[in-house]
């Protein structure tokens, strides 16, 4: 080690040579001194001070101190003994610090510069400690391996306070809140490694910095800090990246950040909340927050004013550019221009533009696949023109910004707002607001976000479109009397349609493989008709609201029910639902109308339901996994709920019924691997249906009270009547027979077993007034006095339950008088609560085309039904209504032949239909004039079959025998003539023509004419000579072929 009194060396003024010469020889002699004298095992060297040679290689151990000459004006060293300084006055080494951290040595070159040496180079290692630059004109470098400033959890590791300094080159590192913190202005920060601090780089008021080159990583919080009144920075070429927070974080204005790269930060890559900041072609993909954040995080710190220019935006995990405000601010992010940006793959948008947030221009940007949405829009009054959309869309949620030319996949994105009567073919997202009277034909819209959405817009029709592969929905309708026709919606991320709004149509669709929903719908007297919709994640069809209706259609394969139904009135028929992950129908409200439907092959229940007055009809329900019908779990209890003329086979239970109030009539329940019918609550109705073949029991009675059951058949189940907990119901005319078990086990208190009043019957030709049993297949007793009951023994089930008139034969073998009425007959389904009127159906094999339509029929209306896009000959039905049946369904049917049991009409038949509107005498001439049918007939059919026009009529067959209805013709084109028929209802109609009558030829009688020699032929005899004649029968024909011609122009 140097110890203090070591002989000092002298400098003399020589040749460069001689002094070079003299030098080393100087130092060679010294080193071996000291090292005799003090046993120093670290050597130090000597130098020239006021010489550095061009060729000069320092020390790695060395901070050099050198002027702005180029000359070293000083030497440190700094180890674990201390730090040491060349004196270049005195040619000697000294120990200035006894101990003590590297940086120490470092800070002495920094404390003992001046304007003019302003340059410090530090050799490589690792240095301990902080370092503060106060001085001006700095220039902090290093030669050798980067070193590494460690701050050992200091505020910051190296500050700079001084101005117009440079920091290059070194590895910084350690600090528990700075790693570089700048507090001066025009500093330059370039080519060093940033990592391990609490923020990488700060700056606080400091301004016209620059910070390039840097790699700025892995700091607990941001990356870059630039807080307030710190202006005018350029920040440029940096690696901002594993940062904690955001990369970088702006809180000041008119700052430059150009060709950063900014990725794998925690949150945003890069945070603006302030003013007039530009950001140039950086490279900001993969944060786990926005890309760029542009944010009003309070009223004195409002994102306005920047610009995002030739920027790409990639990968982040929410946006790639937010624009918008913190909840309790009372502005917004504003005027801020993002244009020839390059926006893709991020996880939620492209750009989002909050609310608040207007005047925000964003124009030629190209923005394609983003997860959600390629943009969305909160704010108004922003300006989004010029953009290019690829595989994604815009999605408003704010009405007032303008948006023109701009395109999705290379097509126009439709954005019309306050438009009437356009027609479109072409879009590649189409958008409308407030708008009517629209028309879209022969699109394909995919690959978008949200393929149409409609705001506020009214008798909108779209036919024969595609709409698939869209990240969100297919097609988002808000408004009123729109109309899908014929649509294919498939493969979106969400649901395929949602529609907020009443009165709409969707027709001859298919709605499949979306992310979410089929349909959606929220509204009244919505129709769904003849839709297919399958292979949805969730519901096949949600609807909910009052009125709508769902006809004629198939829902399949959907990930959770078929149908989920919520609301009032709502009426389902004549549809196939089936294959559904869950329940096949599951509803909840009141009054809704279940009819004509197959449910089947679902994997929990069929029908699953809560609520009142609900009417469950004619459905065919078999091969659910679980129950067939079956009230919602928790929804008891139910109330007046009827269950009539299902069938509901093979399923795990058929029917469990919990209704107060309620009515199961004239159901068969068959074939079911456990029960029947569970039956529970009070007060139901259970009447004239079959119950066979069950596994378990036919009727399981649960905790049930007060019901009546009557006139059901019972037979070859385990057991066919099982009581359990269940008191005061009345059991009569039920057929109770060959039951495997038993035919009836009671568990507890005692029923009734005959009917409540006397019944008028006739038996063997007598009639009996009586109350009536039941029939059980195993009663042992006789009838000694033919009334049809036995009376030699009663029939006990046990002590609490005895049937005293138990029937000798089954009910349906002993006939009624005909004063007794079935309690339970049937009603029509029309009532004044709104209930869809919907007319019979024909077997879909014996139909080659139907079309139905729905309209709202109110007294004092003109309904017009039209069917002018079908392939069939009906193109429309009107009447003028006199009363209101609520909606009703006009339903043609094209048959495939005629009926066997109906008679030939006379004529040549084109086509034969069935057609009802509502059901039977919903409409006849009682209750509506001028009831008309529009029809056409194909010229090829006439020609083929040599029709006479003025024949062609439509036929009505009614009350057993075909009547011909008024038939006009209305007008022709080159396909087709056109009719109306005036007809007094709706049954089965023929359309007929009469072929052409065969026309004689009339050909006149030869007469003889008799020669007379020698005389010259009077002018009258001239007229009766062969010639005249065969003139005029030429004449006589031409008239005939002239009058043939003009009957077949009529």
């Amino acid at each position: 080690m140097i110890e203090e009194g070591a002989p000092m060396l002298k400098i003399e003024k020589l040749s460069r040579k001689q002094t070079i010469l003299k030098l080393s020889i100087m130092f060679i002699l010294l080193f071996t001194i000291i090292t005799l004298l003090s046993g120093i095992t670290y050597a130090l060297p000597n130098y020239e001070i006021d010489s550095y040679p061009d060729d000069y290689t320092p020390n790695p151990q060395e901070i050099l101190l050198i002027n702005d000459t180029g000359t070293i004006k000083g030497l440190w060293m700094g180890n674990s003994s201390g730090v040491f300084y060349y004196n270049n006055t005195t040619s000697s080494w000294y120990k200035e610090i006894d101990g003590g951290l590297k940086t120490i040595a470092v800070q002495r070159a920094i404390d003992n510069s001046t304007t003019n040496e302003n340059t410090i180079i530090v050799g490589e290692g690792a240095y301990d400690g902080t370092l503060n630059i106060d001085i001006d004109d700095l220039e902090l470098k290093i030669h050798g391996n980067r070193p590494t400033i460690d701050g050992l959890n200091s505020f910051y590791t190296i500050q700079i306070s001084s101005d117009n300094a440079t920091l290059e080159g070194f590895r910084i590192t350690g600090a528990d809140s700075n790693g570089i913190y700048l507090r001066g202005i025009n500093n330059t920060i370039k080519n060093n490694t940033v990592q391990y601090n609490g923020q990488g780089i700060a700056l606080s008021t400091s301004s016209n910095n620059s910070i390039i080159n840097n790699a700025v990583q892995y700091n607990s919080w941001h990356g870059i800090a630039i807080t307030g009144s710190c202006n005018n920075n350029f920040i440029a070429n940096n690696t901002v990246q594993y940062n904690s927070f955001f990369g970088i974080w702006i809180l000041s204005r008119n700052n430059l950040l150009e060709n950063n790269t900014v990725c794998y930060n925690e949150d945003d890559g890069v945070y603006i909340a302030s003013t007039n900041n530009t950001l140039n072609k950086n490279d900001i993909y993969s944060n786990k927050g926005h890309g760029t954040n542009i944010h009003t995080s309070s009223d004195a710190h409002v994102g306005s004013n920047n610009t995002l220019i030739n920027n790409n935006m990639h990968n982040n995990t929410y946006s790639g550019i937010s624009i918008g405000k913190y909840y309790q601010a009372t502005v917004g992010s504003t005027n801020n221009t993002l244009i020839n940006n390059n926006i893709h793959n991020n996880t939620q948008y492209g750009i989002i533009v909050g609310e608040d947030c207007s005047n925000n221009s964003i124009k030629n940007n190209a923005i394609r696949n983003n997860t959600d949405y390629g943009i969305r829009f909160f704010g108004s009054n922003n300006l989004l023109k010029n953009n290019e959309f690829t595989e994604d869309g815009l999605f408003l949620e704010s009405f007032d910004n303008i948006i023109a030319d701009n395109t999705v996949n290379n097509k126009p994105l439709v954005y019309l707002k306050n438009v009437t009567g356009e027609f479109v073919d072409k879009a590649g997202q189409v958008i409308l607001l407030k708008c009517n009277n629209i028309t879209f034909k022969d699109m394909k819209i995919e690959n978008t976000d949200t393929g149409v959405y409609l705001h506020q817009t009214n008798d909108t029709r779209f036919y024969n479109c595609t709409i698939r592969d869209n990240s969100y929905e297919g097609i988002h309708l808000r408004g009123q009397d729109n109309i899908l026709k014929n649509v294919t919606i498939v493969e979106h991320g969400s649901s395929g349609i949602e529609i907020l709004g009443d009165n709409n149509t969707v027709i001859d669709s298919t709605i499949r493989d979306n992310g979410r929903f089929g349909i959606d719908t929220r509204g009244l007297n919505n129709i769904l008709n003849n839709v297919v919709v399958q292979n949805n994640a969730a519901d096949g069809i949600a609807l909910s609201g009052r009125s709508n209706i769902i006809n004629d259609s198939t829902i399949r394969d959907n990930g959770r029910y078929g149908i989920d139904i919520d609301g009032l009135n709502n009426t389902l028929n004549n549809s196939i639902i089936q294959n559904n992950t869950e329940n096949a129908v599951y509803f909840r409200g009141d009054s809704n109308i279940l009819v004509n439907n197959i449910i089947q092959y679902n994997k929990a229940n069929g029908i699953s339901y809560s609520g009142s007055n609900n009417v469950m009809k004619m459905n065919t329900v078999r091969h659910n996994r679980e129950y067939g019908i079956c009230p919602n779990r928790y929804s008891y209890p139910n109330s007046f709920n009827e269950l009539k003329h299902n069938t509901v086979q093979n399923n795990s239970n058929g029917i469990y019924f919990n209704d107060n109030r309620g009515v199961l009539h004239n159901n068969t329940i068959e074939d079911n691997t456990l029960n029947g019918v569970i039956l529970s609550g009070s007060d139901n109705e259970v009447s004239h249906n079959t119950i066979e073949n069950n596994t378990d029991s036919g009727i399981k009675i649960y905790s049930s009270f007060g019901s009546t059951l009557e006139s059901n058949t019972i037979v070859t189940n385990s057991i066919g009547i099982n009581l359990i907990k269940s008191a005061s119901n009345i059991f009569y005319q039920n057929t109770i027979a060959n039951n495997t078990q038993r035919n009836i086990q009671s568990m507890g208190p005692p029923n009734y077993w005959t009917s409540p009043d006397n019944i008028t019957y006739s038996y063997e030709g007598k009639e009996y007034t009586s109350k009536l049993g039941n029939y059980y297949g195993d009663y042992d007793g006789n009838d000694t006095d033919g009334d049809g009951i036995g009376d030699t023994l009663n029939y006990t089930i046990d002590s609490g339950n005895i049937d005293t008139r138990p029937l000798v034969l089954q009910w349906e073998e002993i006939t009624k008088s005909s004063s007794t009425s079935d309690t339970f007959a049937e009603t029509t389904e029309q009532d004044s609560n709104g209930r869809t009127s919907v007319g019979p159906s024909i077997p879909p094999e014996a139909v080659d085309i139907t079309n139905s339509n729905i309209k709202s029929v109110t007294g004092g209306s003109n309904v017009k039904y039209d069917f002018s896009d079908s392939e069939g000959p009906v193109m429309g039905i009107s009447f003028d209504a006199k009363d209101n049946e609520g909606n009703v369904v006009a339903k043609v049917q094209v048959l495939k032949e005629k009926p066997d049991d109906v008679d030939e009409p006379s004529g040549k038949s084109y086509r034969v239909l069935s057609m009802s509107v509502g059901s039977e005498g919903t409409i006849n001439e009682d209750n509506a004039d001028n009831i008309l049918i529009d029809f056409k007939v194909s010229w090829n059919w006439i020609k083929e079959n040599d029709i006479d026009p003025a024949t062609i009529h439509m036929a009505r067959f009614h009350d057993g025998q075909w009547q011909d209805l008024p038939s006009n013709k209305v007008g022709e084109d080159d396909k087709f003539l056109h009719f109306v028929a005036d007809t007094p209802g709706f049954s089965l109609f023929s359309i007929i023509g009469d072929e052409r009558e065969a026309i004689e030829e009339v050909i006149p009688e030869e007469r003889e004419v008799e020669e007379v020699a020698d005389e010259p032929a009077s002018e009258e005899e001239s007229a009766k000579t062969p010639g005249f004649t065969a003139l005029f029968a030429v004449a006589i024909i031409a008239g005939a072929a002239l009058l043939t011609r003009q009957k077949s122009n009529r």
